[in-house]
């Protein structure tokens, strides 16, 4: 787990992250999902290696919005990734 300050609070990301649960229970490890200790962000490192001219500023950025966790399912679901992922 890694916290982090923002905004006057400290943040943590929880390891739950980096699995995806699926309808039936089943835990599927996001094995595509890295943390940087510097930037104090996650990044999709397929997108950032297999997608140069990204739209995405996720991508580029990464992404550090704990309190909306969900939406790295989003990602996983985007057409972006999946071209990524096949690249």
């Amino acid at each position: 787990m890694s916290s982090r300050q923002h905004k006057g609070r400290t943040r943590k990301l929880c390891n739950t992250a980096f699995n995806q649960v699926s309808l039936n229970g089943e835990i599927i490890e996001r094995p595509w999902l890295i943390y940087s200790p510097s930037t104090g962000c996650l990044f999709c490192f397929m997108c950032k290696l297999f997608s140069p001219n990204s739209t995405s500023a996720r991508a580029k950025r990464g992404f550090d919005s704990w309190d909306h966790i969900g939406r790295l399912g989003d990602h996983e679901r985007s057409t972006e990734h999946q071209q990524a992922l096949t690249a």
